[in-house]
């Protein structure tokens, strides 16, 4: 979910007039005006508090490994990487705003040099595939899925966008939310529900070649997270984690949401480093961070190349 329009374009303002470093994407210091996330809460920045939905992330022990232990709305319990459509309309809205500030020219070297992180379709699949598959026939739906990612990236394009990292999907059927369900009493992975993710991500890897041959001064990487993902939970001893099958929260099995509290705090572990997922359905910090750090300078070196 994106940062509120008045706030990012009062950021973007600040890096544009003052030559700030900008955002830092590698450890040699590989810097960006901006980076602009999209989708899921995959990359959700805790900025729906306020919003009419029950997919929030606003009590404790959500956040409890931020500085100062505050539950942000952030669906982790530390550091990690709304409506698509509602997203592209909040970043026109930001658009008009950051031209305003600092003039149009500045404006679109700014959104020009940026970084644009899209993660989609995570919850299309994860819940409504989950709950009604047999209602779908799963080539179609993912079909569906990537050109709905592929014309916001087009839309995007448009507002002048170039640069993107758009995440593949999770190993979903890993998730211990989803083993809990359709696990069986083992909680095995779910086969069905990873193969889907398996197709929508070949789908969306071939059609962001095809956008990158045909958008014009455009970079458009496929940034696979479900492999180094599914390594760390079928290894995840050889990563030094303890569990790879519950989430730290609560009993691990189903907590998302409010339904990982402070009344199950006598259940939650006491080290979520120890853990591959925080709660049901997202990595914790311990594990995004093992995963970006294979990722990030090769992301970073391809998207300045341009």
């Amino acid at each position: 979910m994106p940062v509120p329009a008045t706030a990012l374009c009062l950021i973007l303002v600040l890096f544009s007039t003052r030559n700030a470093g900008g955002v830092c994407l590698a450890s040699n210091k590989i810097t960006f005006p901006a980076l602009f996330a999209f989708g899921d809460s995959i990359v959700d920045t805790g900025n729906n508090n306020k919003r009419f939905t029950i997919a929030k992330a606003n009590i404790p022990p959500y956040g409890r490994d931020f500085p100062g232990g505050a539950a942000t709305g952030r669906f982790g319990n530390g550091k990690n990487a709304l409506s698509i459509k509602d997203q592209l309309n909040l970043f026109k809205e930001c658009v008009r705003k950051l031209e305003r500030g600092i003039g149009q020219e500045k404006a679109n070297a700014t959104i020009s040099k940026s970084l644009f992180l899209v993660s989609q379709g995570n919850n299309d699949i994860a819940i409504t595939y989950f709950l009604f598959h047999f209602l779908y026939d799963i080539d179609a739906y993912t079909t569906q899925l990537v050109n709905s990612a592929s014309s916001f990236i087009k839309d995007m394009y448009e507002l002048g966008a170039r640069k993107f990292a758009c995440l593949s999907l999770i190993p979903l059927g890993y998730l211990p939310i989803s083993r809990t369900f359709g696990g069986g009493f083992q909680r095995n992975s779910v086969d069905w529900l990873t193969q889907a993710a398996v197709k929508f991500n070949s789908k969306l890897e071939h059609e962001l070649n095809h956008l990158n041959s045909n958008l014009p001064g455009t970079r458009i990487l496929y940034i696979d997270i479900y492999n180094p993902l599914v390594d760390l939970i079928q290894n995840h001893k050889k990563y030094g984690f303890e569990d790879s099958s519950h989430g730290c929260c609560g009993t691990g099995l189903i907590e998302l949401n409010y339904g990982c509290n402070e009344l199950l705090s006598s259940f939650t572990c006491c080290n979520s480093s120890s853990h591959v997922f925080w709660d049901a359905g997202h990595p914790s910090e311990r594990a995004y961070r093992m995963i970006i750090s294979q990722l990030v300078d090769n992301i970073s070196h391809q998207l300045l190349d341009i």
